[in-house]
Order: C-alpha cells, then sequence, then structure tokens
C-alpha cells in the first residue's frame, strides 16, 4: 500500500488528483496524466511511447512502480501500477493538444524565461522558514563569494597601478 505520508492532493476546482511525491519528484500514472491535460489515456499513452522511442527519456530512469488499492467493483484490490516522474509528465505536456496543456506550457516557459533573465526562479507557495533560511544562507554565500572576487579585483587594480607608477 502507498505510504499516504507521500501524497498530495491537487484541487484547482474542476480537478482533485492525488500525487505521489518521493525523492524530489513528483510520480503520475498514465490516468492522472490524462486527467490533469485534459486528454485521453490513449493519447497519453502515444506520447509515452514515442518519448521513448526517440530516447527524450530513459524509461527505465523515469518510471516506478507504487502499489495502490483502489476499488474494484465491491472489493478494495492492491495494484502495482505504472508512474511517471515530473521529467516525462512535463515531456507529455508539451506534446498534449489541449487547453489545460497549453496553460501549462505558458506556465512552464514563463517560469524558464524568468530563470533565464533573473538567474533563479522563486515559488512563493514554497516558501517556508526552513527554506527562508536555506534561501539565506545561500544569499550569504554569493555575498561571500562576491567580496572575494572584489577584493581580488581591488589586489589586481593596486598591482596594475604600481606597475604603471615603476614604469613612469
Amino acid at each position: 500500500m502507498q505510504d499516504l505520508s507521500n501524497l498530495v492532493v491537487y484541487d484547482d476546482g474542476e480537478l482533485e488528483l492525488k500525487v505521489s511525491v518521493d525523492s524530489e519528484t513528483i510520480w503520475l500514472t498514465q490516468l492522472q496524466m490524462s486527467q490533469l491535460f485534459d486528454t485521453s489515456t490513449d493519447n497519453v499513452g502515444l506520447h509515452l511511447k514515442n518519448i521513448y522511442l526517440e530516447k527524450e527519456l530513459n524509461e527505465n530512469s523515469t518510471t516506478e512502480f507504487f502499489s495502490v488499492v483502489r476499488k474494484e467493483g465491491n472489493r478494495l484490490v492492491k495494484r502495482e501500477l505504472k508512474h511517471y516522474n515530473l521529467d516525462v509528465i512535463i515531456c507529455v505536456g508539451y506534446r498534449v493538444s489541449s487547453l489545460i496543456a497549453t496553460k501549462f506550457r505558458q506556465w512552464a516557459t514563463s517560469v524558464l524565461k524568468n530563470y533565464i533573465q533573473n538567474g533563479y526562479a522563486i515559488n512563493g507557495e514554497k516558501i517556508t522558514n526552513d527554506r527562508f533560511v536555506s534561501l539565506e544562507n545561500d544569499v550569504n554565500i554569493l555575498k561571500s563569494q562576491m567580496n572575494k572576487i572584489n577584493s581580488k579585483l581591488k589586489e589586481n587594480s593596486l598591482e596594475f597601478n604600481q606597475n604603471i607608477l615603476e614604469l613612469v
């Protein structure tokens, strides 16, 4: 049975999706991806087949089987279901033709553009006290590196000025 502590519920008012979070990624089944991008499971399956045939991604490193208990008729049945990681979900999102997939691509493109332009991207919803402390530590490391670079520049500038004076 899947560990419920690793389950996150995505609910945008129209779609409620239970997402498995494990090892710094999220995992969705083919059915969940079809629900997420508002398309058929056959369409998602076609895109998955092409993603792996074109060697865009490696199937062994982007899929895992998770035990899931689901209702079949009046019985609860435990099944091993193939799940796909975030890399696959993004690839499928860029291939599917639907309004929701288009919104996903626009969002992903804006995040990527922001990252390229600014050198970082911030997810405001994920900033917690622990994340803030981690971010503050990263900023302090950057400041320290900048101070070292500035010191080196000043040192080189002084050396350069002294060499000019010696020539005169």
